[in-house]
């Protein structure tokens, strides 16, 4: 869609343009998937616009668009280096971790550089402190009351996590059934992807403490 609001960067320049021009513009970036919308479709919604179109607003459009295709190289210049930096620094670690089914190079990068030495945790509890997303606890008079998760800790970990999460559920049958008992256990979605990522967590903590690889048996 980037690629067709780069040639067409207003509803009137779609409207003008020839289903064919539209076409070899969706297939030239679309690398084999599935569109969900065609050419004809796309007209007929640039029809029904009620967008205004102005020579400025077009030019803001590419604009923007240049902004975000440089920004878009930047970061793979960033997840390149970062990925280099991590497999030289934590050369063993980075083996370990990218030994799980379903765990890229990026991926493994990522939560190396978030979490540091594994060492610095004496218990998975304190890792998953550190994540945010051990159970919060709250008091009520002398009764304590079990909350949400946290959330006290570091943002970029759950962030990554809950990507990462939602990878290894699809990805690995370890974490896909782990996933599946617990929405039979009427958990819902969120909190299951949640309790995917401590399972994570968990393998994390005991692979990277014991210098193991990953294991269908060990997991």
């Amino acid at each position: 869609m980037i690629t067709l609001l780069e040639e067409f960067p207003s509803a009137e320049a779609i409207r003008k343009a020839s289903l064919k021009k539209i076409e070899k513009v969706l297939n030239s970036r679309n690398k084999g998937l599935a569109l969900k919308l065609n050419a004809e479709q796309i007209k007929a919604l640039a029809a029904k616009s009620v967008g205004v179109c102005k020579p400025m607003l077009e030019k803001t459009v590419l604009h923007i668009i240049r902004e975000l295709n440089f920004l878009t190289e930047e970061l793979k210049k960033c997840d390149k280096e970062l990925i280099e930096a991590v497999s030289v620094y934590s050369h063993e670690d980075f083996e370990i971790l990218t030994s799980i089914p379903g765990i890229g190079k990026l991926t493994a990068a990522q939560v190396l550089a978030e979490i540091g030495d594994i060492n610095r945790f004496e218990t998975v509890k304190q890792l998953t402190a550190y994540a945010g997303t051990d159970p919060g606890i709250s008091q009520s008079g002398n009764s304590l009351v079990q909350k949400r998760i946290s959330k006290r800790g570091n943002s970029s970990v759950r962030r990554i996590g809950f990507l990462t999460a939602l990878h290894l559920i699809s990805m690995n049958k370890v974490f896909k059934e782990y996933y599946d008992k617990k929405i039979r256990e009427n958990m819902n979605g969120k909190k299951a992807v949640i309790a995917v990522f401590n399972k994570f967590l968990r393998c994390v903590f005991s692979m990277l403490k014991n210098k193991k690889t990953f294991s269908f048996n060990y997991s």
